[in-house]
């Protein structure tokens, strides 16, 4: 059971991480879907680590969305929205 915790928790950054690249919504939202629902699966099959599943979690996200704040700007898109000269 393990293993679908992880999946669920990975796959979810993954995709909270592709929202900050494909803008809409929808990977942010299965992200934050599947990130919930390994905390949920975690949280019933091993009650003795709640609390660490939980605050691992939290710090993932969190870590993830710095990510993703990093990596925007680098993007195709993310150079598109920023102005690369300025005014004199």
């Amino acid at each position: 059971m393990i293993w679908w915790v992880l999946l669920l928790y990975f796959g979810g950054l993954i995709l909270i991480v592709a929202e900050f690249l494909v803008p809409g919504g929808v990977c942010g939202a299965a992200g934050g879907m599947a990130v919930i629902a390994s905390a949920v699966l975690g949280s019933i099959y091993y009650p003795d680590f709640r609390a660490l599943i939980l605050i691992g979690e939290f710090v993932g996200v969190i870590v993830g969305i710095l990510f993703g704040l990093w990596l925007f700007p680098r993007s195709p898109l993310g150079k598109a929205m920023v102005l690369s000269d300025g005014q004199q």
